[in-house]
């Protein structure tokens, strides 16, 4: 059974080079980060960039757009995009360039490959040079070091300088377009943009030794008249430009709670937008924040499942009107979970997932429940710990570890949850799950950087 987007502990490898925050785009939100280019770029015809995303909500009802230059007066656009499946497969990503109206399409390349991962990152690598004499030449794409191959040959014409995402004092977009209904839903970070050379890929990323593409430190001179560096390590000003140009983005419903600590180099675990497929379930902030707009109850996981060691997570009761359990699910029982709910057998499931009840304090596990500890309400807070070495789970409300919790007690489990979590799942290892009812809101906070309270001894953050 496929979980899409969904990673185990205890593969991938080291970078060398930290990245230490990112930005949240969120599709629904109306951001806008827009700057108007510079009157005389170096080379109108050749460019580079580069970037590091994390999709979340695949489901746009317009092609999610990454980078785009537009100009109102003629209409003229370029951009490089998602597609919602309207006119292309969905989830491939396209890249595109008109003068002015469909009759002007100078490109239109659309991968063959699919990006449907919401777990990890991706590296992006656009490298566009229209004076090459071979048209495969002059525009290319590259997915984590491997250069991409298109349906179609609609390569840009040799020469071709009206393309808007490098042209004089036209708008520039960064995942988001002019009129934000085409908005990116997503993380990003490290946006490298080189005006008037020809990057290769190597330049910004590497594969490390156990085979992972990863980041590289960008240290190979100029930007360019019209290029930029955003990092969004500036939580007052996430557009802020690093290259030493001052070609600086201008912010719209972005704010300092969109910067992130997860990034290429330490993914955090977050709720799995695509588990289970259900057109209900509403994830924001970054696929943290757990909602639905059906009348019925509706559960999620997460995107780790760690086999070995010591775990923390919380979650915030944003809202709360019923007793949705939060807790842990076997990975090898997740296409069996999809709601789990006592007493109600539209919900009942025969996967095994443990799940200690909101509103009443009493956990759930493969169909019983039992008196544990106590009711939680609106902002409060629910701690997990996970023991995955000796398989034992502790809740806690508000930092009070419930039933004389003591999740430092090893082996002897000292007010864990009754039942060792030692098969059923665990091979394949244990992570997250929330099932809520229709007023409920959950807040996960899977890393250190948006906790409450700090872990208890030896417990790590979801996160690599």
């Amino acid at each position: 059974m496929p979980v899409f987007g969904t990673q185990m502990f205890g593969s991938g490898g080291v970078s060398s080079y930290e990245i230490s925050k990112s930005c949240i785009f969120d599709d629904a939100g109306s951001v806008v980060l827009t700057r108007t280019q510079v009157a005389s770029p170096t080379n109108e015809k050749i460019w580079t960039f580069s970037c590091w995303i994390k999709r979340c909500n695949l489901n746009l009802a317009n092609s999610g757009k990454l980078f785009g230059g537009y100009d109102a007066s003629s209409g003229a656009q370029e951009q490089l995009d998602f597609s919602d499946g309207a006119s292309n497969a969905a989830d491939t990503l396209c890249l595109y360039a008109h003068n002015a109206g469909a009759s002007g399409v100078d490109n239109n390349l659309i991968t063959n490959a699919v990006f449907r991962d919401v777990a990890t990152w991706y590296h992006l690598v656009v490298i566009k040079d229209t004076t090459q004499g071979t048209a495969a030449n002059r525009e290319k794409l590259y997915v984590n070091g491997v250069q991409q191959t298109f349906t179609g040959t609609s390569f840009p014409s040799e020469d071709f300088a009206t393309g808007r995402i490098n042209l004089g004092s036209k708008a520039q977009y960064l995942c988001t377009w002019q009129n934000t209904n085409a908005n990116y839903d997503g993380y990003m970070a490290e946006a490298h943009f080189i005006d008037g050379t020809a990057r290769v890929v190597g330049d910004f990323g590497e594969t490390d030794s156990n085979g992972v593409w990863v980041p590289k430190e960008y240290t190979e001179g100029s930007y360019g008249n019209n290029g930029f560096y955003l990092d969004f390590a500036d939580s007052g000003d996430l557009g802020d430009d690093e290259s030493g140009n001052g070609n600086d983005f201008t912010e719209t419903n972005l704010a300092a709670a969109d910067q992130s600590t997860d990034t290429p180099t330490n993914n955090h675990c977050t709720w799995n937008s695509n588990f289970p497929n259900d057109s209900n379930i509403v994830l924001t902030e970054g696929n943290r924040n757990f909602s639905h707009t059906g009348g019925d109850q509706r559960s999620t996981i997460g995107t780790m499942f760690p086999r070995t060691g010591k775990w923390y997570f919380e979650v915030k009761i944003v809202s709360i009107g019923g007793s949705g359990p939060v807790g842990l699910v076997g990975i090898g029982q997740a296409d069996v979970i999809s709601q789990f709910d006592p007493g109600d057998n539209r919900h009942d499931k025969t996967g095994i997932s443990l799940g200690y009840r909101l509103g009443d304090g009493q956990t759930y596990f493969n169909s019983s429940v039992a008196s544990f500890g106590d009711s939680l309400t609106t902002n409060d807070i629910l701690g997990i710990a996970w023991d995955a070495d000796n398989g034992k789970c502790y809740f806690a409300k508000n930092n009070t570890w419930q039933n004389s919790g003591d999740p430092t007690s090893g082996a002897t489990g000292t007010g864990a949850f009754s039942t060792t979590l030692s098969s059923d799942g665990r091979a394949g290892g244990w992570g997250p799950t929330a099932s809520n009812e229709a007023s409920d809101v959950y807040a996960g906070r899977f890393a250190e950087a948006e906790w409450s309270y700090s872990p208890p001894t030896g417990y790590k953050a979801f996160c690599t």
